[in-house]
């Protein structure tokens, strides 16, 4: 109970854009990023692709990850402590001097067997805010990390992961 009380927190303290042309800018810069098209043998894609405020009309730099899961499949974005699912987990590996803040997730939908789990379905979409340090100078390395248990109604396929990796220059 203490874990979904502790998820629901995170859910409703995260910070969100507000409503301004940083919205419309993501919305335009989350559609450049292409997914391979899903299949029931591979039911779930993912990309990553890092925007530079300097490059971009953002105010700060940001890691979007946009996944896609195969319709009628899913996979979880809580499964409480003990449960028999895997979570889902979204990595980032930060070159030293850069910090990420999830700043966008998206929507989760409780599991009718179970209303202590949360799946994710469908197009997702993760933003992360960049704050990087003045130390940060050269070519440096993003890599994302999505880990997941694809599931339909019927079944599950073997845990999986995907890596994506951005690089940029500061």
């Amino acid at each position: 109970m203490r874990q979904i009380v502790i998820y629901i927190l995170l859910m409703v303290v995260v910070p969100c854009f507000s409503q301004n042309s940083d919205d419309v800018t993501l919305k335009n810069l989350a559609e450049q990023i292409t997914i391979k098209a899903t299949s029931p043998e591979e039911p779930v894609c993912m990309n990553a692709s890092l925007f530079l405020a300097k490059e971009n009309d953002l105010k700060k730099d940001v890691l979007m990850v946009k996944a896609k899961v195969h319709e009628n499949w899913h996979i979880y974005a809580f499964v409480p402590e003990g449960g028999f699912f895997i979570q889902s987990e979204l990595k980032l590996k930060l070159p030293d001097g850069v910090e990420a803040t999830l700043v966008k997730e998206p929507s989760v939908y409780g599991y009718e067997a179970d209303p202590q789990i949360m799946l994710y379905k469908g197009d997702l979409l993760f933003v992360y805010e960049l704050k990087v340090g003045h130390q940060v100078q050269g070519e440096h390395e993003i890599t994302t990390t999505l880990s997941f248990q694809p599931c339909d109604p019927y079944a599950c396929l073997p845990p999986n992961e995907i890596k994506v990796k951005n690089k940029f220059v500061k």
